[in-house]
């Protein structure tokens, strides 16, 4: 079952309670909850019947901080009335939505829900419901960062904006996520057809030459660039540390290669090039994108007509890929009063 999550701040996010991961749960709020039994209770580090429950003498906003504090990915599964209010809480005082705004939201939100199977009218409704007596909280001491559904449209609105180094830092990441990606998927092909001749002989075999195998293709003169210790080939299928591929590690002097390579496996592939033609490989590889090259990407997700380049699909089960492409659209038709109310206080 997939989850879908909503992303509160940082690594923290909500969802409905049927599905929950006992592995990584942070907080269980709903009527009931006592009932729970915990294998390991350090799990569960925030409980209740409800939210005023759960909160008891801490303030909303202190508790905020404290999950924050954590540095970990954290849950909270709740009840339809407890995710409403955390919900409408949370998204009010962050943003400056109306009940209009925040119920378009919440459709979105529960298309992508229903899209994966976990959509609920429930849910849905209890959010919308919470809405009007929700209290907006003062966020200005919580030090967090924000979710790309609304720094992208804080941007949009004001290209000032006093949250632009957090989505310059997040447009950093993705660019680099979607270089990494290319690179894996490339080298993931090789690895499933590296025993044809014909594949060897476009990554540079020469005539006569006896084909590799399992032991030696990465010999290959076009390949030799992945016999290098930057590249974990016993990793996870994922870029950054924990994967194959983490760009910041990767020297200068072997981009060009990596990125010759890489564009000579997509042509085997049916692509050309990475659609921007690997434009701030350097820059994100190195000390990150400038003030100019940041503006440029905000441009292309802006205008890209058809797609929303660079936000990572594999992260649909944080990202609400519907609003995104709603604020998108927002921002070419230049409708700054919607955009407005999606914008971070």
């Amino acid at each position: 079952m997939t989850p879908t999550l909503i992303h509160l701040f940082d690594k923290v996010y909500i969802d409905d309670m049927q599905y929950i991961d006992s592995t990584m749960w942070g907080a269980v709020i709903y009527d009931g909850a006592a009932d729970i039994t915990d294998s390991d209770p350090s799990h569960s580090l925030w409980r209740g019947n409800n939210l005023a429950d759960a909160l008891g003498e801490t303030s909303f906003v202190d508790k905020m901080a404290e999950i924050a504090a954590l540095d970990k990915k954290y849950v909270i599964y709740a009840d339809a009335s407890a995710f409403g209010e955390i919900v409408a809480k949370w998204m009010k005082s962050a943003t400056n939505m109306d009940q209009a705004a925040f119920d378009k939201f919440i459709d979105l939100t529960f298309h992508k829900k229903t899209r994966l199977g976990r959509g609920s009218e429930v849910f849905k409704a209890a959010c919308k419901a919470a809405w009007s007596g929700a209290v907006a909280e003062d966020l200005s001491s919580l030090n967090v960062s924000y979710s790309i559904e609304f720094l992208l449209p804080s941007i949009f609105h004001n290209s000032s904006h006093a949250k632009k180094p957090q989505l310059k830092t997040l447009i950093n990441n993705f660019v680099k996520r979607t270089y990494e990606d290319y690179i894996i998927e490339g080298k993931w092909f090789v690895d499933l057809n590296f025993m044809k001749k014909s594949v060897q002989t476009h990554l540079g075999l020469p005539e006569g030459a006896a084909t590799k195998d399992e032991t030696n293709f990465l010999e290959l003169p076009d390949l030799a660039i992945f016999d290098n210790a930057w590249f974990n080939e016993s990793g996870t299928k994922d870029p950054g540390s924990n994967g194959k591929v983490d760009l910041s590690t990767v020297p200068s002097s072997d981009l060009d290669a990596l990125k010759t390579t890489t564009d000579k496996i997509m042509a085997m592939m049916g692509d050309l090039s990475v659609f921007d033609n690997w434009a701030y490989l350097s820059s994100v590889a190195g000390s990150g994108l400038t003030d100019e090259e940041f503006n440029s990407v905000i441009e292309s997700i802006k205008t890209s007509n058809y797609m929303l380049p660079y936000i990572p699909w594999a992260q649909e089960e944080t990202i609400v890929f519907e609003f995104l492409s709603y604020v998108q659209d927002l921002a070419v038709n230049a409708d700054t009063t919607t955009l407005q109310k999606y914008s971070l206080k």
